[in-house]
């Protein structure tokens, strides 16, 4: 039986625990063609402006507690990505500044419910990287919000949310929200 927090949450494509809801792993009916993937869960936003940016990352933020997690954030240099990183650790407690981990390939934020790492993966040399980074240890004990995931998407786990930011205009963003895993 699914918990009420994800009925709840199913239409934001979130879950508070994410890798153990079967509810929100199998859409409440089991993996239907038995390849033991589960459906994805896809939303589609168009953000107008900030407000409208700020607005989707405090959903994102206070309707899924921080347990070890992890969230891509896809799309070409300038579409928002950082821009959202600002509003959702924001929405977490977080106080001062949002730097771009670009040059530092990693940020990590102190929040009051625990680390967050925010990592850049576009400059790295090659994704076996990763585990001099600590990022493969980070992933399965932190929550961690990876830009530039394709560059290591053999080593992303199977369970993530996947937000992918597009332009649509000069003022307005697409932003494809999409929740998958294995059963």
């Amino acid at each position: 039986m699914p918990c009420a927090d994800c009925r709840r949450l199913k239409t934001l494509g979130v879950c508070h625990d994410a890798p153990l809801c079967l509810d929100w792993l199998w859409g409440g009916g089991g993996d239907a063609d038995g390849s033991g993937l589960a459906s994805a869960m896809i939303t589609t936003h168009t953000l107008q402006n900030e407000a409208d940016t700020a607005a989707l990352a405090h959903a994102l933020a206070t309707d899924r507690h921080l347990l070890p997690s992890v969230m891509t954030l896809e799309g070409p240099l300038g579409v928002g990505k950082t821009t959202f990183m600002r509003f959702y650790l924001k929405a977490l407690g977080w106080q001062g500044p949002v730097i771009s981990p670009t040059y530092g390939l990693i940020q990590v934020y102190d929040l009051p419910q625990g680390p967050l790492w925010h990592v850049d993966c576009y400059r790295l040399g090659s994704p076996e990287e990763i585990y001099a980074l600590g990022l493969v240890d980070a992933m399965m004990q932190h929550p961690c919000c990876i830009e530039w995931p394709q560059r290591i998407a053999p080593f992303l786990p199977p369970v993530r949310q996947a937000l992918t930011f597009d332009f649509d205009t000069d003022q307005t963003r697409r932003l494809r929200h999409e929740c998958f895993g294995l059963g």
